[in-house]
């Protein structure tokens, strides 16, 4: 109330009516003098931003509502307000980039759950755009995308591509030291592998080799047993393999 009595006055009294547009033209040009003047000003860049928000301008609500975070990160019912007209702009946006832009604009005001989710969600979008256009490598988007994770370490999106790139960085690898005929290094690096897919490629890997192997009669026995072996370390309960396990005596 003491805020009514500032040079704020008409101001905040045009918000409290609800006629913000009033209230940007009547507001003072002069910096904030006390601590009631400074309330004041925030109050009335809150509502200020959140008219540009539901105007669905959010851009113009940027500087307003940056000169009012102080104000805005000690009231709850401000940030929500704020975190619901930034959900329903977002909703209005085609364009990526754009994404990108307010996601962090909004991050960075709130650092709220939602907010963070979006910037998150956005940025690793952005990274699997770079990787598939080739911009930057596999570990550098692996790189980039753990430090995405940092600002949502449960977003959905982040958590996903990871897998798929550390499955490429793994795969790439494994087809490197295969293509030197280093088998074993090969194996060993699948077995270490956290990813079943991986496991089951290499298995799979081996299996093609030991019919290969049969149908050509290029393996003796004991090769035939070491592709076996290999892939029953891997993959021991895959069904389309039990067949060879069981022909190889190395099923347990």
């Amino acid at each position: 109330w003491g805020a009514l009595y500032t040079d704020w006055g008409k101001a905040v009294a045009a918000c409290h009516e609800g006629d913000i547009a009033r209230a940007i033209n009547i507001k003072p040009s002069k910096n904030s003098s006390s601590d009631v003047d400074n309330f004041a000003d925030c109050f009335v860049s809150y509502h200020e931003g959140c008219y540009y928000l539901q105007n669905l301008e959010w851009r113009k609500a940027i500087k307003p509502l940056q000169q009012a975070k102080s104000e805005i990160k000690d009231k709850s019912d401000w940030c929500k307000e704020i975190d619901r007209l930034c959900e329903a702009q977002r909703q209005k946006i085609d364009d990526f980039d754009e994404h990108l832009q307010l996601s962090e604009f909004w991050y960075e005001l709130l650092n709220s759950q939602t907010g963070r989710s979006y910037f998150a969600e956005c940025k690793a979008r952005k990274v699997a755009q770079n990787l598939d256009n080739k911009k930057i490598s596999l570990q550098e988007g692996l790189n980039e995308l753990h430090e995405i994770r940092n600002i949502d370490s449960n977003n959905s999106s982040t958590l996903d591509l990871i897998k798929k790139v550390e499955y490429s960085l793994e795969a790439e690898k494994i087809d490197r030291l295969m293509k030197q005929n280093q088998f074993e290094q090969a194996i060993s690096v699948a077995r270490q592998s956290k990813n079943e897919k991986i496991r089951f490629r290499v298995a799979e890997i081996c299996i093609d080799l030991l019919l290969e192997g049969t149908e050509s009669r290029s393996l003796n026995f004991e090769a035939m047993q070491q592709l076996g072996q290999w892939a029953y370390e891997l993959c021991p309960h895959e069904p389309a393999f039990m067949p060879f396990y069981l022909q190889l005596g190395i099923y347990r």
